[in-house]
């Protein structure tokens, strides 16, 4: 499971004002989270990986991220807090790993781009307050998931294949977009 972060934005509506962007590492599926800070790490990873394990029966061993994330120097700097212990207890054997440049990371980091970029677009493009990011974010999420993909993804999905379906077995019904 590869991670990322937003930078941290104006509140939204429920006070929500940082993005977690996940992806499952065989499809590249997305899971958007909206947090009311970083603290809430523990619990938006731990809501994927119960996804994941309740969708296709398999146990997220390695949780990669920047070595430079807030989470992460927090866990560095103390990495017994309750919330860890709590979650790493939960998750048995459970790793979260730092990753340096690695490609893994920089593919979740390349992720991220066009997941604020249709954010973006969709706020502009409907004059929508900014406080409403949150709602944009989960959106864009998903369009980036269901969306074919290209390059090595296609090689190894095949053609016409999107994540979403790499993920479920099944194409996404477009009509839900709307």
């Amino acid at each position: 499971l590869n991670v990322d972060f937003t930078r941290k934005f104006t509140p939204d509506l429920n006070g929500n004002t940082v993005g977690l962007l996940a992806e499952e590492a065989f499809s590249s599926r997305l899971f958007g989270h909206i947090l009311k800070s970083y603290t809430e790490f523990f619990v938006a990873v731990q809501s994927t990986i119960d996804d994941i394990k309740r969708d296709k029966g398999v146990t997220v061993r390695i949780i990669k991220m920047d070595s430079d994330s807030v989470v992460f120097k927090a866990l560095r700097d103390d990495p017994y807090t309750e919330m860890a212990q709590i979650f790493m207890d939960v998750n048995g054997g459970l790793r979260i790993i730092a990753s340096e440049r690695s490609p893994a990371q920089n593919a979740v980091e390349n992720r991220m781009k066009p997941v604020m970029a249709v954010m973006h677009v969709q706020l502009v493009h409907a004059k929508l307050s900014a406080k409403l990011w949150g709602y944009s974010f989960l959106h864009a999420a998903l369009v980036v998931s269901v969306r074919p993909v290209n390059g090595s993804c296609r090689e190894a999905l095949g053609p016409g294949a999107t994540p979403f379906s790499a993920y479920y077995g099944y194409h996404f019904d477009y009509s839900r977009l709307f």
